[in-house]
């Protein structure tokens, strides 16, 4: 199973050091599995990031590089690869500007909105609310064949609508009880995480601070109460107990940081380090932590050598080993005692690279900059490259954050992290072209007009 939270920051869960339990049936699923502390994403936009975790690709080698996009048909996903192994596939999403990644699922289930209904102002939102997916979503798997194998893919969108969702008020009270809260809150998220408190009020007009991290913390709690109703819809059906999940988060979220509100902007960590865990609920392999550079690119050769899939996936040139995709089997059957730590490094030398969505008039008339933009990572080092603006260049370690470039004096590792970025990234650039890369189906506007991706 795959289950993707929408525009989920890794640093608001517990087991990333958050001071409030936002998340308590995920956290208590954390200790009973693989947890990836430094998982990145591919790109800080919704359906470029979903594209990746399932072909295997980067956005510009999947093609689907913006919202409302689609897979094109010489990309070969992971429910066809799964499919052709006689599994049943299906999908649920919370929008439906994903149906454009439908390739090779059985069934397609996105949020039941139509153009006219949003257009006309017969839906009063343009998504569905994560426990009526999971019901979607359970339905299925009870009226499906119990001797077959299955793989489902369940998006849910509730965090991405934090600004405009309010929790319910039983979500908030128990938030409120579970850690810091008010101006404590407050005072560790500028330390730790650079919050700016009055630009909620006076940038976005959305009042003041403490009420805005309420509602992105309640709508985490929302999400993690219906994937519990899901893990126990799961559990309750005949084989539940031999299920393995993978729980990861598309992207994260500007939260005032590097003066953002909201993701795609930027390709900063705080909206590229998603929370990832990989759990066996028939306990295959011991609960571990796993330190070091990962992707979600890599969930499409984990779960073809965990099936023993016999068809490839689509394989595309990349700029450096240390950039491929892999299986992260080795990690998940460590010979580690429970609860031990294990390094990604395990599995080779490996940066992260992630591209910024592409940017259009609509992103320049809203003040964005710098064109085309990539950034490549490891655990010490951060590169972005712009095609209209510098370069920056982080020391992570010293500056996790990301608030003192050091392109203009940059250390001697700059000229390795350009060499190799310059490479990957001109390769990538021609084979997007070649795919006709982020063209978005007509019928998705005006959801994505609603959501304010598009004017």
């Amino acid at each position: 199973m795959l289950v993707s939270i929408d525009t989920l920051r890794a640093d608001h869960l517990p087991w990333h050091g958050y001071p409030r339990n936002t998340a308590p049936f995920l956290a208590a699923l954390a200790e009973r599995s693989t947890v990836f502390l430094d998982a990145v994403s591919t790109s800080s936009h919704t359906a470029p990031s979903h594209g990746s975790m399932l072909t295997g690709l980067y956005p510009s080698q999947h093609g689907a590089t913006r919202n409302g996009s689609e897979l094109p048909d010489v990309v070969t996903t992971l429910p066809e690869i799964l499919g052709a192994e006689g599994y049943d596939t299906a999908a649920f999403t919370s929008v439906t500007f994903l149906e454009g990644l439908a390739k090779g699922f059985d069934t397609f289930v996105d949020a039941g909105v139509t153009e006219y209904e949003l257009r006309h102002g017969l839906a009063d939102q343009s998504h569905r609310r994560a426990a009526d997916t999971v019901a979607a979503a359970s339905a299925w798997l009870t009226e499906r064949p119990e001797q077959d194998p299955f793989f489902i893919w369940v998006h849910l969108f509730d965090v991405h609508e934090w600004k405009d969702q309010a929790p319910p008020t039983e979500v908030q009270s128990r938030l409120d009880a579970t850690g810091l809260s008010g101006s404590a809150l407050l005072d560790h998220l500028v330390e730790n995480r650079a919050l700016q408190p009055s630009w909620f009020e006076t940038e976005k007009q959305l009042g003041e601070a403490p009420g805005n991290v309420d509602r992105y913390d309640g709508n985490i709690a929302v999400v993690d109460a219906a994937i519990a109703e899901l893990y126990a819809d799961v559990s309750a059906l005949p084989g539940g107990d031999d299920v393995v999940w993978v729980i990861v988060a598309d992207h994260g979220e500007g939260f005032t940081n590097h003066d953002l509100l909201g993701h795609s902007r930027h390709i900063y960590n705080e909206q590229l380090k998603v929370p990832l865990l990989v759990h066996a609920s028939h306990q295959r392999w011991p609960a571990t932590t796993v330190t070091g550079v990962v992707q979600p690119i890599d969930i499409v050769p984990t779960l073809i050598e965990l099936t023993g899939a016999r068809t490839a996936p689509t394989t595309i040139a990349v700029g450096s080993p240390s950039l491929a995709p892999r299986s992260w089997m080795p990690l998940l059957r460590t010979d580690s005692t429970a609860h031990a730590v294990v390094d990604a490094d395990l599995l080779g030398e490996r940066f992260a690279f992630s591209e910024r969505r592409p940017m259009d008039e609509h992103q320049r008339s809203n003040g964005w900059t710098g064109g085309e933009t990539r950034a490549l990572q490891d655990m010490r080092y951060k590169l972005i490259i712009h095609d209209e603006s510098p370069a920056e260049f982080y020391d992570l370690l010293a500056d996790p954050l990301e608030l003192h470039d050091l392109a203009d004096e940059p250390p001697r590792e700059f000229m390795h992290y350009l060499d190799l970025l310059g490479t990957h990234d001109m390769l990538l650039r021609g084979q997007g072209a070649a795919l006709d890369a982020g063209v978005v189906n007509p019928a998705h506007l005006d959801e994505l007009r609603r959501l304010g991706y598009l004017k």
